[in-house]
């Protein structure tokens, strides 16, 4: 196959639809030319039938393929979109590649920094006293001065 070269556009915008979920609506998808086919058979644009597709060593711009026809898959195929939804693709990425909240490391790292600074407002509150006086600064709003009258922990 190190031999054979495709002449034509490198890739194909196809209808795909499934012999399990024939009422299904169509989904389109976009496909290199040089990759290797299964079991499909081939429609054109106003759902005439073309030829089986069944060769697997054959690749896909050798057969009279062009836009916007329709692969109808008979084997067990799972398109991309019956997987799940793409929270599940996402999570899985995600704990594959070890990011965000499945890299322990980065997440005992933000515990830390968490802890920490609750131990320094902590501090600060156990600083301020129950009857001082205090200035509260809100951004675009004037200072405001006032009694403290309770100390609480959020």
């Amino acid at each position: 196959m190190e031999n054979i070269q495709v002449i034509t556009q490198d890739f194909l915008n196809m209808h795909i639809t499934k012999s399990d979920a024939e009422t299904a609506a169509p989904i389109e998808r976009r496909f290199k030319k040089g990759i290797t086919v299964a079991e499909f058979k081939l429609y054109d644009t106003k759902n005439k039938y073309i030829c089986d597709i069944d060769n697997d060593d054959a690749l896909l711009g050798s057969y009279p393929i062009d836009d916007l026809m329709r692969i109808h898959v008979i084997d067990k195929f799972t398109l991309l979109s019956d997987v799940g939804s793409s929270d599940s693709a996402e999570r899985s990425f995600l704990q594959r590649n070890r990011l965000g909240k499945y890299n322990e490391e980065e997440m005992m790292k933000i515990k830390e920094q968490q802890q920490k600074e609750l131990e320094e407002e902590a501090r600060l509150a156990a600083s301020v006293l129950v009857g001082a006086r205090c200035e509260v600064r809100v951004p675009h709003a004037p200072a405001r001065r006032a009694t403290v009258r309770k100390l609480m922990l959020i």
